[in-house]
């Protein structure tokens, strides 16, 4: 009789793509769950867990608006209100308790894709927002006037940036600035070109005191040389980078770092982490093929696909997150959706999956807040709150939940050969914690031995006791898949299993 200790923790794994082969079900997976580490200075040791995520719960919604609207267009905390303002439709709206509600309508151009900026005017605080076509500034009061000088670049990329009192923004060639403390003139002299490659702009960010241009074949930096005409910015020549972003609503800001998908110059896709201005990949094979699975679709003859990434940070649980929600509509005699949505923890630097789908997100006093991909709601990250609250049309009744469903699916082992074993016990090592609605027992264990073609049919196991499963069956090579609907944290740690090897 032999002991055996199986971690749980890994990488997301999968072996090839949903496009060529029905492969997303094999392999290991961690899905609605993430890595935790508990680190011991005195031993100088580390444990590892698989934890479950945090759950979303309804914060705010839109009133009063006929129709609904269902698209996600931005999404901001202005610390001078202390209040969210989100965008869609063609309206602005402002938090005001557990309502959004409507400051500004405007027909002429939708907020579909739309970005915030806070700035100052002298010592008055000022919000800037644009949606691609139109500019508005909004005061303490909610007050919205519109941005009406001629100069202000139209069409531009709706993603403001605010550096020494100047609001940039740009255009496909151009980068724009306002006027010092003065989102409302513009003058069309005032701007400098991305012009290390002859590629286009994607969008721009800051890291640091640089505003960070991202090209589709390049990302070139600048700095506030305070030039007295034109514009204030000039080239940091020795930090351009060969390597371009797909999407701009891929990338997201957090602290001094910036998460994004890159293109490379053969046009695959892999995801990137600029930090003080120095470029890493962090993607792993399996999750560069698939989001090149998406690219193999985009270029399909036979259908018309959209697609968009949305990359943002989520803080909960002492972890940051990089989350990319990705959608592709294939439209035409079949219509069809596929969705990921793959996790970076940038601690633990691996990947997981999650059945979520953020749009926006940003953060308030410590806490997350997301738009998902519905109507015009809010919702609050909660380390505490277990399930996903899901919104109805507004006006149509009150929001239901449902319980969040960790699965941890192992990759195959054979234990060091391909003799056949005879497993007698199997404990799961881990905890998990109580609250007033939990008292079933919380996991589901099922195997496969046929490569995660079939599976057995499941069978429970309690954790934080000593109880174990028995007659388990011979194996070569076997996969476990573990499943938690439990309205309470759960924390695995690895797999003990108790085996006699046979001889063949």
């Amino acid at each position: 009789m032999t002991r055996v200790r199986v971690p749980v923790v890994g990488n997301f794994l999968t072996r090839n793509s949903t496009y060529l082969v029905d492969n997303t079900d094999k392999d290991q997976h961690f899905i609605n769950c993430y890595p935790e580490s508990v680190y011991n200075p005195e031993t100088q040791q580390k444990r590892l867990y698989v934890k479950n995520r945090p759950g979303t719960k309804f914060y705010a919604t839109s009133t009063g608006i006929s129709p609904p609207q269902n698209t996600s267009g931005g999404l901001t905390y202005w610390e001078a209100t202390n209040k969210l303002y989100a965008a869609s439709g063609y309206t602005l709206y402002a938090q005001s308790g557990s309502v959004l509600n409507g400051i500004n309508t405007d027909s002429s151009s939708s907020n579909t894709r739309s970005g915030f900026a806070a700035y100052k005017e002298g010592t008055v605080d000022k919000l800037f927002f644009c949606n691609g076509t139109n500019a508005y500034i909004i005061n303490t009061s909610n007050t919205v006037v519109d941005v009406t000088d001629a100069d202000f670049p139209s069409p531009h990329i709706p993603t403001p940036v605010v550096m020494d009192g100047y609001v940039f923004i740009a255009t496909s060639k151009h980068i724009y600035n306002s006027k010092l403390e003065d989102a409302s003139s513009w003058d069309p002299t005032n701007f400098i070109t991305p012009e290390q490659y002859t590629d286009s702009i994607v969008t721009i960010a800051r890291q640091l005191n640089q505003i960070v241009a991202f090209g589709t074949k390049s990302i070139e930096f600048f700095y506030n040389a305070g030039n007295a005409t034109g514009s204030p910015l000039k080239r940091t020549d020795q930090a351009v980078l060969q390597v371009g972003a797909y999407d701009w609503q891929s990338i997201a800001s957090a602290e001094n770092l910036i998460m994004f998908v890159a293109r490379n110059n053969s046009g695959n896709l892999t995801i990137g982490a600029l930090e003080n201005m120095r470029l890493t990949t962090v993607s792993t094979e399996p999750i560069e093929r698939r989001l090149n699975e998406y690219m193999i679709r985009q270029s399909d003859l036979n259908a018309n696909h959209t697609i968009n990434m949305y990359g943002n940070f989520i803080h909960a649980d002492g972890h940051m997150f990089y989350v990319l929600y990705i959608k592709q509509d294939r439209a035409g005699g079949s219509p069809k959706t596929y969705t990921d949505t793959f996790v970076y923890d940038v601690t633990e630097k691996l990947w997981s999956e999650w059945e979520l789908d953020p749009i926006r997100t940003c953060e308030k006093n410590g806490v997350t807040y997301l738009q998902k991909s519905d109507y015009v709601t809010i919702y609050q990250m909660n380390s505490m709150y277990m399930k996903d609250d899901i919104t109805p049309v507004p006006g149509a009744g009150d929001p239901t939940s449902t319980p969040i469903t960790m699965t941890v699916q192992t990759a195959l082992m054979d234990l060091g050969s391909s003799v056949r074993k005879f497993l007698s016990k199997l404990y799961i090592v881990g905890d998990w914690s109580k609250n007033e609605s939990n008292t079933t027992t919380p996991l589901e264990v099922s195997w496969s031995d046929d490569d995660y073609t079939t599976w057995s049919t499941s069978r429970t196991i309690q954790l934080g006791i000593r109880s174990y499963l028995t007659q388990l069956g011979a194996f070569r090579r076997r996969a476990f898949k573990l499943v938690s609907t439990l309205v309470a944290p759960v924390r695995i740690e690895f797999l003990e299993l108790e085996v006699d090897e046979g001889e063949n």
